[in-house]
């Protein structure tokens, strides 16, 4: 009930305070703090980082490459599993087909976008872990950004993420018995592929 008292004691307070010699030199050192950060951002409004945004995309899309080419195995095995995955999900649409069959194309949709989703994530998920003090090393030494570092990510595995989901639905697709229309493939294509790009993103 007092409030309107307690703020005009606490501003006379204040203003008392600021009249004496402590308030005085405290109020200098403030001055001199903002006049030094204003000096300091004035002075520093080239970039951070020690090369350009297109030499650090350079040098990161050739790192990468050869990381990628390094290890063929692991692309090999990752289309292994989306073949078998295909070829395993429409076995059990297809002998389900026979009962009811518009709602098991239903969930030929949806089990073609959870699977999509999840594999490309977690595989992104576990070679970016395994990356990650190392990308927090030169990061903040100032070698290039997150920017450059997710775009030169999704650049060269971008063949790959397009091949994926392509040959994953072209056997389940037409395994299942869905619409034979090339356009209503080519649409059900782009919206997976938009799909695993959303998904591999978020991985990131």
């Amino acid at each position: 009930g007092r409030e309107k008292e307690c703020v005009k004691n606490i501003n006379h307070i204040s203003e008392q305070f600021k009249t004496t010699s402590e308030g005085m030199n405290l109020q200098n050192l403030i001055d001199e703090n903002k006049a030094i950060e204003i000096e300091f951002n004035s002075k520093n409004t080239r970039s951070q980082y020690k090369s350009s945004f297109c030499g650090q995309m350079r040098a990161l899309l050739w790192r990468s490459w050869l990381s990628l080419i390094k290890e063929p195995m692991v692309t090999r095995i990752r289309f292994f599993q989306v073949i078998t995955a295909a070829i395993v999900l429409a076995s059990c649409i297809l002998i389900k087909a026979w009962i009811r069959r518009n709602h098991e194309h239903q969930r030929c949709h949806l089990s073609s976008v959870i699977n999509m989703s999840f594999s490309n994530m977690f595989m992104v998920v576990n070679i970016f872990c395994q990356e990650i003090p190392l990308f927090l090393r030169e990061h903040f030494n100032g070698m290039y950004s997150t920017y450059a570092y997710f775009f030169s990510k999704q650049i060269v595995e971008l063949p790959i993420i397009f091949l994926i989901p392509l040959l994953f639905l072209s056997i389940i697709y037409f395994m299942a018995g869905l619409n034979s229309s090339m356009v209503r493939f080519a649409c059900c294509l782009l919206i997976l592929e938009l799909v695993v790009q959303c998904a591999v993103s978020f991985g990131y």
